[in-house]
């Protein structure tokens, strides 16, 4: 039962009754729930440097709000990042903030979207609910790093609600909107799309086949079914359809040539099916991701299953709920999945999960005496200290493993005894703990107290491995969510470039840059608003040139015809699983450390000339070497003359 605090204000109405405005706290939970998101989803966004995906696709949209831009034009994958991003670009400029802006605004309202659902799943099912997206890790680093996955699940919730409306309803309006956004799901969010629709219907047949029925309903749903799909004023809801792809892909036809991301999407998308997205994405990553940063969610989730097979669940909600999984997890096959493509396992999970942990807070009404308020709350801090403890020594435990070339149950009893104790300790009073709760307070009330503090517990160190891979490993290809991690050297190469516009061209980026690098990467990025780069596709256009960008050589330096300083950038970091020994497992679990760290594959450096790192007036060697031989040849010399009389 939520609590209520009134406040009275006085109105200006015909009647001058005094009316009551209600907060909730409900309402307070879920103010404080986006104020949670909103941090964590826009601290440090403009310093965390672009991947490849983002930065192609801020591209192909700062290309088109600036055409002086450098490189050619690209195509986006995504029509509805492109439409987000060159609206943010238009008002904001071309910055890592605007890039990912709208896309973490999306991100903080979907933490909102289970207040849609809140009459069918109940007010502290849909709170709780909220909670856990708050503190996903999945949904935080796809939040931040500007994934299209994020609008995909935005569309894809709004187009359940509608439906859902339009059952309940019969109104066109609602049918309009839903064959909208289903068609928007394919045609304008991600090229996984065409397979998250064909998951939710999937799973609402599933819902359909497996949920019993009276048999004097069956044939009454079936009639009301054929009844709704008829009634959909198909032709209008065609055309409108067709009007918002347009709209959207072509920037409210101010880019024409936007339908051609439509096309560009459905090929991603089609390709996925058989190929991977780069040669470095390994096979179930989205599963391998969804396991990787929410172990105890899916502990949850299979406890759900269970209880739903026990208690032979009835509901049709759950049975679609199982199916959604089921398929979700099926669909994890998709060659072209990246790690994003985890959010659609992680919120089944979560909604499946959420019936019976909001059972939690209930009391236990078959107990013999009354148990007190306090019981769960206590058994619950109880038992999220003990799991940090054990959680704490496991880590020391780890880091003395990666430091030592064997290890032996001797060594570690003589190295880390005390780390093995309190490990020792916790799980003994997890277990005692559990038999002397329950002789005091009945199972089900230390299961409940239990299961509280184990999903306290998962929350807090989910959300902190979430914010620990989008922001401090952020260029650490160990982390899971990272396949190529783009390093930070980058923005150290952004900023000497821009040290150079300020001393050369009085702070305009006028300067001029030969790029030895593709024109839809992250250095293509970096070079954004430099309107005299040139991306060049033989190194020999670079001879003589004042600033030139170059990968880094394997061998020799190439021969740029001049005295030159260099200063090298990792641009690109990747680091391969199989260089990790057995006894190394445990400290990357934890804290994504190993013996063998992510190497660069790729390095650029930055080259100026010896005029221009000097300030000095340039000085053609070819001439100073003819020079030189003119006054050492009194006959060369007169010769010149000669030719110069001539």
């Amino acid at each position: 039962m939520m609590q209520t605090v009134a406040l009275d204000t006085t109105t200006t109405s015909e009647d001058s009754r005094p009316q009551q405005v209600v907060i909730t706290l409900e309402l307070l939970l879920y103010i404080a729930l986006i104020v949670l998101a909103l941090v964590l989803r826009f601290a440090d966004l403009n310093d965390i440097p672009m991947t490849p995906a983002e930065a192609r696709e801020a591209l192909a949209a700062w290309r088109t709000v600036e055409p002086d831009a450098p490189g050619s034009t690209i195509i986006p994958q995504s029509p509805i990042i492109f439409l987000a991003q060159s609206i943010t670009f238009s008002l904001l400029g071309g910055t890592e903030l605007a890039a990912r802006l709208l896309t973490a605004l999306v991100g903080s309202a979907l933490v909102l979207t289970p207040l849609l659902f809140r009459e069918l799943l109940g007010r502290a099912r849909a709170l709780l609910l909220s909670a856990l997206l708050t503190l996903s890790p999945v949904f935080l680093a796809a939040s931040r790093y500007s994934s299209s996955m994020v609008w995909a699940v935005l569309v894809a919730v709004l187009m359940l609600w509608m439906l859902w409306r339009y059952w309940e309803r019969g109104r066109s309006n609602d049918a309009i909107i839903t064959v909208i956004l289903a068609v928007s799901l394919v045609l304008l969010t991600d090229p996984f799309g065409f397979v998250m629709l064909l998951t939710l219907v999937g799973a609402l047949l599933i819902a359909y086949n497996i949920t019993p029925r009276p048999d004097d309903d069956d044939g009454e749903i079936a009639n009301r079914v054929r009844e709704r799909i008829r009634a959909v004023p198909w032709q209008f809801a065609i055309t409108l359809t067709g009007l918002t792809v347009l709209l959207v892909s072509t920037i409210f036809l101010l880019h024409q040539s936007g339908l051609s991301a439509v096309g560009e999407l459905l090929s991603v998308g089609a390709s996925g099916i058989f190929n991977p997205a780069t040669d470095s994405t390994p096979p179930l990553l989205s599963l391998a991701t969804a396991l990787f940063y929410e172990p105890v969610f899916w502990i949850f989730g299979f406890v759900a299953l269970w209880l739903m097979y026990r208690r032979r669940t009835q509901s049709f909600i759950e049975n679609f709920l199982a199916g959604w999984l089921l398929l979700a997890t099926a669909a994890s096959l998709y060659r072209g999945a990246q790690p994003d493509h985890a959010v659609w396992l992680i919120l089944p999970l979560y909604a499946l999960s959420s019936n019976w942990l909001s059972e939690l807070f209930i009391d236990d009404r078959r107990a013999y005496w009354e148990i007190p308020w306090w019981t769960r709350p206590v058994l619950a801090l109880v038992t999220v200290i003990l799991l940090a403890i054990l959680l704490l020594h496991l880590q020391v435990v780890g880091r003395f493993m990666l430091r030592v070339p064997e290890v032996t149950f001797q060594i570690l009893m003589d190295e880390v005894p005390v780390s093995l104790l309190w490990m020792l300790a916790a799980v003994l009073f997890l277990i005692v703990g559990f038999f002397m709760a329950g002789g005091l307070w009945g199972n089900t009330t230390t299961l409940q107290g239990g299961a509280l503090g184990l999903l306290i517990f998962g929350a807090i160190v989910g959300v902190s491995r979430g914010w620990v891979a989008a922001v401090p490993h952020s260029d650490d290809a160990r982390e899971v969510w990272h396949t190529d991690a783009t390093g930070r050297e980058t923005i150290f190469l952004r900023e000497t470039l821009l040290e150079l516009a300020d001393r050369e061209s009085v702070g305009f980026p006028r300067i001029p840059i030969q790029v030895y690098a593709p024109d839809d990467g992250v250095v293509a990025w970096l070079m954004r608003d430099f309107v005299n780069a040139t991306f060049i596709d033989d190194i020999a256009d670079a001879f003589q040139q004042e600033i030139v960008l170059l990968a880094a050589p394997e061998g020799i330096a190439p021969e740029l015809g001049g005295s030159y300083v260099g200063q090298d950038f990792v641009i690109n970091r990747q680091w391969n699983a199989s260089t990790m020994a057995p006894k190394d497992i445990l400290t990357w679990v934890l804290q994504r450390d190993s013996r063998v760290p992510s190497q660069p594959t790729e390095t650029m450096i930055l080259w100026l000339r010896q005029d221009i790192y000097d300030g000095a007036p340039f000085i053609n060697p070819a001439s100073v070497t003819q020079k030189d031989a003119s006054e050492s040849d009194p006959d060369a010399e007169s010769q010149d003359a000669v030719e110069a009389a001539g």
